[in-house]
């Protein structure tokens, strides 16, 4: 045989919506119960002939007496499924979802020193692409003339001119002109090149190429040794180390009363600031503090009046600096109306409080435990008639 499976709840619900979900059941079930007990006071009054509209069946005196004792244990069911949502209720409101505050953030450590040497430079990149050759400086000074070369050969000598007629001798002609100059020789070989003259000034530098791409890097030199750690923070608060949990056997009233008498031994524990004797406790450090107390309860006797409007309760009471009720619990009360025969107003023979709730302390105010019984005058043993007893329990969460 398998094991039963709870179904998987698509989205998740939380917590909150859990306690939500529980609190609209148990109200859901008491619109219920309400419908029940309407049809139970209708169904007296056709018995009885009152319902408007319809005419009863005139009954006997013993059909009555047994509509009645059905009606009776139908209402004594009612109670019973009352006591049960009450406790559900009870348990589903003192359920807590606080949670402690984060301790305070620890101080920044010391900055640890600088890394460690520079890596050594990388190589040097390729040479970049040449760049294009400067302008042609202007040409420099002539140099000097070379020296001048030898005289060609003389050339050969004209033709002679035809002799003249033998004047007669006379006085001696004028001299005549001279026979036109032989044709000019070849040149001379030429004589060698002269020194060279000095070299012109040098032009201006061309313009600087594009610089060449830039070589891969280096590779990086080891990290520094790690800087020392941080001082470590101070410490954030203990919780729930301040604070007491006690325990009280049955203990009788019939007036209201503060709780007293109380036991932290072992597996209860207590505290500098608790007096088990006269149960007040004195707020040791300011802060805020959990507050529970379960108190069992039983009637010494069997109820014979009716609470009427009384409403007794337990309440955890600051006494000191001033009078202040920091969270109360009523005494679960039955109080029922059936049309025509029954009005009751009456607390349950045995039972239990539940008290729960987080408040704000200042060092030296001074707490306790106290039953209110605001006019009833029914005797009870708190603590029940058992070992259930009362715990009660205070706690700094902040």
């Amino acid at each position: 045989m398998s094991l039963p499976r709870f179904p998987e709840i698509s989205p998740p619900i939380s917590r909150d919506d859990a306690i939500n979900y529980i609190l609209a059941s148990i109200a859901l079930e008491e619109l219920g119960l309400s419908h029940i007990l309407n049809a139970e006071g209708e169904k007296i009054q056709y018995a009885l002939g009152t319902l408007p509209g319809i005419t009863g069946p005139n009954p006997t005196i013993d059909e009555i007496i047994e509509v009645n004792e059905n009606v009776r244990d139908l209402l004594d069911s009612a109670v019973l499924n009352q006591f049960i949502l009450k406790a559900k209720m009870d348990s589903a409101l003192g359920a807590s979802t606080l949670q402690g505050p984060t301790g305070a953030t620890g101080a920044t450590g010391a900055t640890g020193p600088a890394g460690g040497a520079t890596g050594p430079t990388g190589p040097t990149g390729p040479a970049g692409a040449t760049g294009p050759a400067g302008a042609t400086g202007p040409a420099g000074a002539t140099g000097p003339a070379g020296a001048t070369g030898p005289a060609g050969a003389t050339g050969p000598a004209g033709a002679t001119g035809p002799a003249g007629a033998t004047g007669p001798a006379g006085a001696t002609g004028p001299a005549g002109a001279t026979g036109p100059a032989g044709a000019t020789g070849p040149a001379g070989a030429t004589g060698p090149a002269g020194a060279t003259g000095p070299a012109g000034a040098t032009g201006p530098a061309g313009a600087t190429g594009p610089a060449g791409a830039t070589g891969p890097a280096g590779a990086t030199g080891p990290g520094g040794a790690t800087g020392p750690g941080g001082p470590t923070g101070p410490t954030g608060p203990s919780f729930a180390q301040t604070g007491f949990s006690a325990f009280r056997t049955a203990l009788g009233v019939t007036t209201s009363a503060q709780i007293t008498g109380w036991s932290v031994l072992d597996p209860f524990y207590g505290n500098l600031g608790f007096d088990p004797t006269t149960g007040d406790f004195e707020v040791p450090e300011t802060g805020r503090y959990s507050i529970k107390a379960t108190i069992n309860y039983s009637t010494t006797a069997a109820l014979s009046v009716a609470v009427d409007d009384a409403n007794p309760s337990f309440v955890v009471r600051r006494t000191s600096p001033s009078n202040d009720d920091l969270i109360s619990g009523l005494f679960p009360v039955v109080n029922i109306d059936v049309a025509l025969l029954i009005e009751l107003r009456a607390i349950l023979g045995n039972g239990t409080v539940t008290l729960a709730g987080d408040v704000e302390l200042t060092q030296g105010e001074v707490v306790g435990l106290f039953y209110e019984a605001d006019g009833l005058t029914v005797g009870l043993n708190l603590g029940g008639v058992g070992s259930e007893g009362i715990v009660w329990s205070m706690h700094r969460i902040a």
